[in-house]
């Protein structure tokens, strides 16, 4: 809520948050891992952020690097740990 009424019209199209399923009745909240080992993945979630094109992303990341949002950020995320990446092309498959 906070990043989209101080991004307004500059908000991404789309923020979509994935979080991992975590086994709560275990200590240490393990993932729920297919392949490899739960201590491979150190984080809860990850975010998909789309935007209308490069100079709209760019146009947001001033609002993201407010002293506003950094405190509120503080509140729930270690940023130590945080890590972002550009996407390239995007293959779906669908039944």
């Amino acid at each position: 809520p906070l990043l989209r009424r101080l991004g307004g019209s500059r908000f991404p199209r789309s923020h979509i948050r994935h979080y991992l399923k975590r086994d709560s009745q275990v200590p240490d909240f393990p993932a729920a891992v297919l392949v490899g080992e739960p201590s491979d993945f150190t984080y809860d979630g990850f975010a998909v952020i789309n935007f209308e094109s490069e100079a709209a992303f760019q146009q947001f990341v001033p609002i993201m690097s407010t002293p506003e949002v950094s405190e509120d950020e503080d509140r729930f995320t270690d940023r130590s740990k945080m890590r972002a990446v550009v996407l390239g092309g995007v293959r779906k498959t669908t039944q």
